[in-house]
Protein backbone atom coordinates (compact mmCIF):
# COMPACT_ATOMS: atom_id res chain seq x y z
CA UNK A 1 0.00 0.00 0.00
CA UNK A 2 1.30 3.94 -0.87
CA UNK A 3 0.91 6.27 1.15
CA UNK A 4 0.87 9.86 -0.45
CA UNK A 5 -0.35 11.34 2.72
CA UNK A 6 1.31 14.92 1.82
CA UNK A 7 1.49 16.01 5.33
CA UNK A 8 4.66 19.23 5.09
CA UNK A 9 6.33 19.58 8.55
CA UNK A 10 7.92 22.89 9.48
CA UNK A 11 11.85 22.12 11.04
CA UNK A 12 10.22 23.50 15.01
CA UNK A 13 7.69 20.28 14.24
CA UNK A 14 9.90 18.09 13.50
CA UNK A 15 11.78 18.88 16.62
CA UNK A 16 8.53 19.19 18.63
CA UNK A 17 7.53 15.35 17.17
CA UNK A 18 11.33 13.81 16.87
CA UNK A 19 10.27 10.54 18.50
CA UNK A 20 6.95 10.21 15.93
CA UNK A 21 9.45 11.25 12.77
CA UNK A 22 12.98 10.29 13.19
CA UNK A 23 13.82 9.67 9.77
CA UNK A 24 12.67 13.50 9.46
CA UNK A 25 14.37 14.33 12.20
CA UNK A 26 17.74 12.73 10.60
CA UNK A 27 17.03 14.97 7.66
CA UNK A 28 16.96 18.26 10.04
CA UNK A 29 20.40 17.16 11.61
CA UNK A 30 21.50 17.17 8.02
CA UNK A 31 20.48 19.87 7.08
CA UNK A 32 21.43 21.79 10.21
CA UNK A 33 24.94 20.09 10.42
CA UNK A 34 25.71 19.23 7.12
CA UNK A 35 24.32 21.69 4.46
CA UNK A 36 24.85 24.81 6.45
CA UNK A 37 28.61 24.82 7.06
CA UNK A 38 31.17 24.65 4.04
CA UNK A 39 32.72 21.46 3.09
CA UNK A 40 36.28 20.95 1.73
CA UNK A 41 35.77 19.27 -1.78
CA UNK A 42 33.17 21.89 -2.53
CA UNK A 43 35.51 24.18 -4.92
CA UNK A 44 34.16 27.42 -3.53
CA UNK A 45 33.59 28.93 0.06
CA UNK A 46 30.40 29.27 1.86
CA UNK A 47 27.86 26.56 2.73
CA UNK A 48 26.93 23.46 1.02
CA UNK A 49 23.56 24.72 0.85
CA UNK A 50 23.77 28.98 0.83
CA UNK A 51 19.72 29.07 0.96
CA UNK A 52 19.66 26.26 3.60
CA UNK A 53 20.48 28.43 6.44
CA UNK A 54 17.67 31.54 5.88
CA UNK A 55 15.17 29.08 5.25
CA UNK A 56 16.02 27.61 8.45
CA UNK A 57 15.73 30.83 10.42
CA UNK A 58 12.55 32.34 8.48
CA UNK A 59 10.87 28.84 8.97
CA UNK A 60 10.50 28.25 5.23
CA UNK A 61 12.53 24.98 5.07
CA UNK A 62 9.62 22.08 4.90
CA UNK A 63 10.20 18.16 5.30
CA UNK A 64 7.54 14.90 4.45
CA UNK A 65 7.78 11.59 4.38
CA UNK A 66 7.50 9.61 0.92
CA UNK A 67 5.84 5.87 1.71
CA UNK A 68 5.75 3.39 -0.70
CA UNK A 69 6.06 -0.39 -0.21
CA UNK A 70 7.06 -0.39 -4.22
CA UNK A 71 10.37 -0.13 -5.01
CA UNK A 72 9.61 1.12 -7.86
CA UNK A 73 10.78 4.29 -9.69
CA UNK A 74 7.16 5.14 -10.84
CA UNK A 75 5.87 4.68 -7.25
CA UNK A 76 8.61 6.70 -6.22
CA UNK A 77 7.84 9.68 -8.64
CA UNK A 78 4.42 9.26 -7.54
CA UNK A 79 5.39 10.01 -3.90
CA UNK A 80 7.40 13.00 -4.97
CA UNK A 81 4.49 14.22 -7.10
CA UNK A 82 1.92 14.32 -4.68
CA UNK A 83 3.71 17.16 -2.51
CA UNK A 84 4.17 19.47 -5.33
CA UNK A 85 0.52 21.31 -4.72
CA UNK A 86 0.76 21.21 -0.93
CA UNK A 87 4.23 23.03 -1.12
CA UNK A 88 2.86 25.57 -3.86
CA UNK A 89 0.45 26.10 -1.10
CA UNK A 90 2.82 27.05 1.62
CA UNK A 91 4.23 30.83 2.32
CA UNK A 92 6.29 32.28 0.72
CA UNK A 93 4.35 31.92 -2.74
CA UNK A 94 5.72 34.44 -4.61
CA UNK A 95 8.67 34.83 -6.43
CA UNK A 96 10.16 38.03 -4.90
CA UNK A 97 13.33 39.14 -3.33
CA UNK A 98 13.55 37.31 0.64
CA UNK A 99 13.79 33.96 2.07
CA UNK A 100 13.17 31.48 -0.03
CA UNK A 101 11.33 28.00 0.31
CA UNK A 102 13.06 24.44 0.24
CA UNK A 103 11.50 20.84 0.38
CA UNK A 104 13.22 17.76 1.75
CA UNK A 105 11.35 14.29 1.29
CA UNK A 106 12.40 11.19 3.32
CA UNK A 107 11.71 8.22 1.63
CA UNK A 108 11.57 5.47 5.04
CA UNK A 109 9.92 2.57 3.72
CA UNK A 110 12.50 2.41 0.93
CA UNK A 111 15.38 -0.18 1.10
CA UNK A 112 19.06 1.45 1.50
CA UNK A 113 20.38 -1.29 -1.66
CA UNK A 114 17.36 0.36 -4.17
CA UNK A 115 17.53 4.05 -2.64
CA UNK A 116 20.32 5.67 -5.00
CA UNK A 117 19.09 4.29 -8.31
CA UNK A 118 15.06 4.22 -7.40
CA UNK A 119 15.88 8.23 -6.69
CA UNK A 120 18.29 8.94 -8.91
CA UNK A 121 15.83 7.55 -11.92
CA UNK A 122 13.02 10.30 -10.51
CA UNK A 123 15.93 13.04 -10.05
CA UNK A 124 16.58 12.89 -13.43
CA UNK A 125 12.92 12.75 -14.78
Amino acid sequence: MNDYTQKLYSAQEVTEHADAVPDLQAALAWAQDYLTHSHPDLGRPGAVCPYVRGALDSGTLWFGQVHTDEPAEEAVAAGVSAFREPFRAVAPRDRTPGPQKALVLTFPNLPDEQAGALLGGVARR
